[in-house]
Order: structure tokens, then sequence, then C-alpha cells
């Protein structure tokens, strides 16, 4: 007699890392491969971290923390939230430090959706995310018990919610709208107005919480400047889940350090779960988040003499160091400007329609004029690659002479053919679109290779 599956819920692994696997196993076999998958910056460590990295190798700051994090890393982000969206968080109560980004949102919608292996789940968990969305947001929401509302925003809106759509999809079973901004994968960016009509409808609907992903907060292009939900409407930063974390802003993926900050109604019962689950963040990545928000020097205080790192977080140290931080990263602004610039001018040689990122370093061309095209039987193979490769193992195989039926036929088409990864819209419910990630200089290379592939189409 055969057990039943033990599995209540199966999920798709994230097409991200998928990529990044891919890309790594063509370049075992010899190809010179660029991905555009994953969102990494390929930016050197700020020396200030690099001096806060060997400070605490010297020091072996390693061990347990607190559950919530160290006191002196949620007094760092309650600081910053002070600085940046002007709103009050109490560190002791309203933050949560997670094992990265992912773990964030995850601790949240374990610890807040109900579950769905609970007899007494009511299935009313409905959460409004616009669409395209973040792929791993899908998967998180099945496992933990949530209801995805998806709500359209099509590039000729670039990606954006409107109002009437938002208060067109809140019913009474709604627990969270999710807004994300800049976005993943679009790379749009709301204004002040925007955000000002979107909390508006909020307003009228006072039992809907917001969850804001702020992960690519820093990043805003064309000379605008940086705005928040929260700051623009502060009366709803006691609905407001932020989710953060400093793999986009610092450099800072391998050390997995995310949080969630909000009101301490919903933040206790997900800090007490995630004691279970997760235990603590790492606790070098802990340290090193006080550098990445004020420095090496603060972060040395915050080591050493707590008392006098929370003295200085009054007074006007603290903001001197939380200034010149935010003046250094600033500037990899240009820098990611200048390489989406470039990309784009490469992608517009094509029929590919690429909406303008306003921020992040992402871009999500859609694929539709390609569609039903094939590629041509002379279809050269990536640098590196030979016919006798057997690509089979890696679910890969040449495209020369195959018709275009999906974007998936033309990402595998990029990997084999170009050496190039990149991420299909299906994972992000846009079927005619793919995200790239500009993160380095070879990104404009990789772009260039992209436009010679499409090149080696003809109408089928």
């Amino acid at each position: 007699m055969t057990g039943s599956n033990p599995v209540s819920v199966e999920v798709p692994s994230s097409g991200t890392l998928a990529v990044k696997g891919q890309m790594a196993s063509l370049k075992s076999l010899g190809v010179d491969t660029i991905s555009l998958g994953a969102g990494e910056l390929k930016f050197e460590l700020a020396p200030h971290i690099r001096k806060s990295f060997q400070y605490l190798a010297k020091h072996m700051a390693l061990g347990y923390t607190a559950a919530p994090g160290t006191d002196q890393l949620r007094q760092a982000i309650a600081f910053k939230e002070l600085q940046d969206y002007g709103i009050e968080t109490n560190p002791a109560t309203d933050i949560l430090l997670t094992p990265g980004g992912k773990g964030a949102l995850a601790a949240l919608m374990h610890g807040t959706f109900g579950d769905k292996s609970n007899p007494n789940f009511d299935g009313r968990d409905e959460v409004i995310v616009p669409t395209p969305y973040w792929l791993s947001h899908d998967p998180m929401l099945k496992n933990s018990g949530g209801k995805m509302v998806n709500v359209d925003c099509p590039a000729s809106q670039d990606y954006k919610i409107t109002p009437d759509q938002l208060r067109a999809a809140i019913t009474d079973k709604t627990k969270y709208f999710m807004l994300t901004s800049p976005h993943n994968p679009g790379g749009t960016s709301y204004t002040d107005q925007e955000l000002e009509a979107l909390a508006q409808v909020l307003r009228e609907n006072p039992h809907v919480y917001i969850v804001t992903e702020d992960m690519y907060e820093h990043y805003i292009f064309d000379g605008k400047e940086r705005t928040h939900l929260n700051k623009v409407a502060p009366d709803l930063a006691n609905r407001t889940v932020r989710v953060n974390c400093f793999s986009k802003s610092d450099e800072m993926a391998g050390e997995r350090v995310g949080w969630l900050s909000g009101p301490e109604a919903i933040m206790k019962p997900i800090k007490s779960l995630n004691s279970h689950k997760a235990g603590n963040a790492p606790v070098i990545g802990q340290w090193l988040g006080i550098s990445a928000i004020l420095g090496h020097n603060m972060m040395v205080s915050a080591y050493e003499n707590p008392e006098a790192f929370s003295s200085a977080l009054k007074s006007g140290t603290g903001k001197a160091a939380f200034d010149k931080v935010s003046a250094l990263r600033a500037q990899k602004i240009p820098v990611l400007e200048r390489w989406r610039d470039a990309v784009l001018a490469k992608l517009e040689k094509t029929d590919l329609v690429t909406p303008r990122p306003g921020g992040s370093f992402y871009a999500f061309p859609s694929i539709e004029a390609y569609i039903g095209r094939k590629f041509k039987d002379n279809l050269p193979l990536a640098k590196g690659l030979s016919a006798n490769d057997d690509l089979s193992e890696l679910g890969l195989e040449s495209s020369a002479g195959k018709t275009i039926t999906s974007v998936s036929d033309f990402a595998k088409a990029a990997a084999v053919h170009a050496g190039v990864g990149i991420v299909p819209g299906t994972d992000f419910e846009a079927p005619n679109s793919f995200r790239i990630a500009y993160t380095e200089e070879r990104s404009i290379e990789a772009a260039q290779r992209l436009v010679d592939l499409l090149e080696h189409t003809e109408p089928a």
C-alpha cells in the first residue's frame, strides 16, 4: 500500500536562480556566458563595508543573536526610516531581521495568512498583486495559504496599477495590497501623485493592509527624487509593512539579511513564528548592515559601545554618518543610467518593445513581434560551444530552423546561441516578455548579442 503524498503544496523553483545555474553549467563547457538573470549588482563592495567585514573577522563576531535581530541594527533601520520616510518606527517592537528579503516576505506571509493544512482555515486571505509581479510572489502565497488576486498592469501603463483598478479589486476578503516601487521586473517607479491617488483608495478601505517592497528604492533615475507611500501618506504607516534588504542596495547578496518593519500588532505574531522557523538572521550580515546604513565608525561604536551608539543616533553624528553613506551609494546611479541607456539603445534596433525603466536595474522587453518567426538554419552556436556538446542534461538544444512559439523558446536560444541568460516573462505572469538585469558593464555586450540573435530570424 502506497502512502499519500506528504507534500501539500508543490511550487516551481526560482526562475532567476535556474538561469544562474544554467549559465554556470554552460560556462563549465567553455561558453563565454553573460547572465542577465539574477538581480545581483557587480559593483565592488563599498570601502566602509569592506573595512567593517575585516573588523568583524578580527573580532570573531559570531554566535546567535536575539531572534528579532540585534538591537543596534534595528535602531539603525528605525533611524533610516525616519530619515528616508519621515516616520517613527519602534526598533524594539516594529522591526524583524530575517535571512534575506525572501525570508522577510516568507515570514510575513506564513505569519499572517491562514494555513491550508488547518481544517479551520476559511480561505479568506486575498492579496492584490499588480501583474507582472516578482516571480516568488505566487509560490510564496500558495504555500502560505494566501490567495493572489492579479491585476493586469500592461506596459502601456508602465506596469503600474491605477486607483480604479485597485478599488475594483478590493473585497471584504482583501488582507494586503502589495506595492513594489521601483518595479521588479518592469523597472518603472511611482510618482508622488500616483502614490497619493492610491493612498486615497486605501483610506476608503481601512481593512486593507499594505506591503511595500522597497529593495530598489535607492535607484531612481533621470534626476527624480526618491519617494515612498509612507512619505506621501504617513497616515497609512500604521497599516503598512515595509520589506527591504541589503542585497540590492549594498552588494551584500550573500550575507542574507533582510527586514520587515510595521505596526506591532502585525509584527508580534510574525516575530514569534519566525523565532521557531529561522532563529535569527546571519550575525555577520547584521553588523555589516549597520555599516551599510551608517558607515564603519558607527558600526564599531554599535559593536563596542551600544549606549554611545544609541546616543549618536539622537545627535547630529548619526545624521552626518547617514548622509555620507547615502551620498556614496548615490554614486552608482549615473553608472546604472549609462548601462540602461546603452542597453536600450541596442534593443531599439530590433522590434522588441521595451518601456523605459525609471529605476531599479531591470528592463522588461516584449518579444510579441517575434512570435511566429523562426531562426535561420545557419544560426551559429554561442562562442565555446560545438555541435558535439550534449546539452540535453541542461534541457537545451539548438534552435536553428525552429519557430519561436513562446518567450521560453527565445530564452533557450539566447542561452545556446548567444551565451546570454534571460528570465522568461512566464515566471512573472507576462508570457510575451522577458526580464534582463543590467548589473555590469558586460550587460551592454549581452544586449548586442540578443540583437544579433534576433537578426538571425525570418518569417516562418
